[in-house]
């Protein structure tokens, strides 16, 4: 009887089975001779909305869901390009990554309960993409130091200057004929922040650029950092105030002031540097012309680096020769003033006339000068040369996946 009743609710409950694996199984879109699920969809929407606040409203969920489905053919395309390559991830590499997240997020792991799967597969496809840039697109970005020190020369008018810290909610160009749709989508966003909507939640739910799960935190920038049109839009806005939508070459942005700060400009004038070799020696009270002629005798010899090297060698155990070495790369200005003169005169491979000082004798070879560049400048050329060089990768990266979705064949079914 028990299993007549078993076999009677299981006929019951087949076409309701049936009808459920059928949805889970639904093809929402095909990429080439590849098939993206229903299940695919849903899970990775899942793991975007565990994110997001719990009373996002239904129509931004929509939109929400059309642009995870809309990554996740981007995803598939740029996978399927990492296979002709003959690209793999290590499963050691997309451990690493969880345990990162897992460190820097004390939710990461309730976010992911149940979707283990579909967060690895996001962090391998990550990974295999990146090994794509690397390979295909940031080896061919180069910023020459020029092109640098124009920016900053720009960037450094003036006596102090004003630092942004700044988010942004981004949108790429595609095709020309999704420029209304993405124009419209845009404004939807920005008439939400104008009703108070929170905009590291929106970013996190509309923005389509890397920094888009950090809230589209971006950092901190100098005026002149940013392109001229997102510069002009950013010049009298308050902190945590937003713009309009704005269009730039790269997509539509809206940005967000989260911090002003005034700094002073860094100095960019270089400083002269002179590498130095010392021959000196001490002066015995008790037989001063002797030593001096031993010095003049050892000076004539040294003209040449060779055989000043040879000398250096030969009386680094004599006490008398004991302030006698290498110097090595010094200002010009910490020079010691008594022999500063001697060295300003000199060029890179000569020496200089035997100087008398306090009880000591000195002769100064000088190796070679260079112009130095403050340390902070230094820094700061680095922090544009970094700026410069992510933004242009990023950019080569969009047009590469707008060129390999226009290849590919694609069938959106949902």
């Amino acid at each position: 009887m028990v299993k007549k009743l078993l076999f009677s609710t299981l006929m019951f409950l087949s076409p309701l089975l049936a009808v459920a694996a059928e949805d889970i199984f639904r093809v929402v879109a095909v990429v080439n001779s590849t098939v993206i699920t229903s299940q695919d969809l849903n899970e990775r929407y899942e793991l975007i909305l565990r994110q997001l606040p719990k009373d996002l409203p239904e129509a931004e969920k929509n939109l929400l869901r059309r642009k995870t489905l809309n990554a996740l053919i981007d995803e598939e395309i740029k996978v399927q390009y990492a296979k002709k390559l003959g690209l793999t991830v290590p499963q050691g590499a997309i451990k690493e990554r969880l345990d990162l997240l897992t460190n820097r997020n004390e939710n990461f792991k309730s976010i992911v309960k149940g979707l283990e799967h579909a967060a690895e597969q996001q962090i391998k496809n990550d990974i295999l993409w990146q090994k794509v840039i690397e390979r295909r697109i940031q080896s061919r970005v180069s910023i020459s130091t020029e092109e640098i020190d124009r920016l900053i020369e720009s960037l450094l008018r003036g006596s102090e200057t004003t630092e942004r810290e700044i988010s942004q909610i981004f949108v790429p160009i595609g095709d020309k004929k999704e420029e209304v749709q993405l124009k419209q989508r845009m404004e939807q966003v920005y008439n939400r922040l104008k009703e108070g909507a929170n905009f590291k939640t929106m970013a996190q739910a509309f923005s389509a650029d890397n920094n888009a799960s950090k809230g589209g935190y971006l950092g901190w920038f100098s005026q002149g950092e940013l392109s001229p049109v997102l510069e002009s839009a950013l010049k009298d806005l308050p902190i945590s105030g937003f713009t309009k939508p704005l269009r730039s070459a790269a997509g539509w942005h809206i940005l967000r002031v989260e911090n002003m700060r005034k700094r002073q400009l860094v100095n960019t004038e270089p400083t002269e540097q002179v590498y130095l070799i010392q021959l000196s020696m001490l002066l015995p009270e008790d037989n001063k012309s002797e030593a001096r002629d031993k010095f003049k005798n050892l000076a004539k010899q040294s003209r040449r680096l060779a055989t000043l090297e040879d000398i250096l060698r030969k009386i680094e155990d004599e006490e008398a020769f004991k302030g006698s070495g290498e110097l090595g790369w010094m200002n010009t200005t910490d020079v010691p003033s008594f022999l500063g003169k001697a060295v300003k005169n000199l060029w890179p491979g000569q020496t200089s006339k035997i100087i008398e000082h306090e009880g000591s004798l000195y002769m100064i070879y000088l190796a070679s000068k260079r112009k130095k560049l403050p340390e902070k400048l230094e820094l700061y050329r680095e922090r544009v040369r970094e700026r410069l060089i992510g933004s242009r990768v990023e950019l080569m990266a969009r047009k590469f996946t707008r060129d390999l979705r226009r290849k590919a064949f694609i069938d959106i079914k949902l």
